[in-house]
């Protein structure tokens, strides 16, 4: 009785360890990636948001986590930092 009680625990610690490797430890990742991001947007950065709209921030709010993008000249729009997918660096 006792080998099946140990090899049971085997068994959970080792489905949670999977667990942890497949899907927490990813979304940890991701988590840091997109803040690092938010944290590094500054005014002037060129930015292309998950929707595919590229543009240059104009202006950033912090207070509303909302940035400014100027998508072409006279043309303003207001997004959630949360929406910016990567920040273009220079001669991309």
């Amino acid at each position: 009785m006792g080998d099946q009680t140990f090899g049971l625990l085997i068994y959970v610690a080792f489905f949670i360890g999977l667990i942890y490797l497949m899907i927490i430890r990813p979304q940890k990742k991701e988590k840091a990636r997109k803040e690092q991001i938010m944290s590094s947007l500054e005014k002037g950065s060129r930015i292309v948001s998950f929707s595919g709209i590229h543009g240059t921030v104009s202006h950033i709010n912090d207070e509303t986590s909302t940035i400014g993008v100027t998508v072409a000249n006279g043309v303003d729009i207001v997004m959630e930092k949360a929406a910016v997918a990567r920040v273009v660096e220079p001669g991309e």
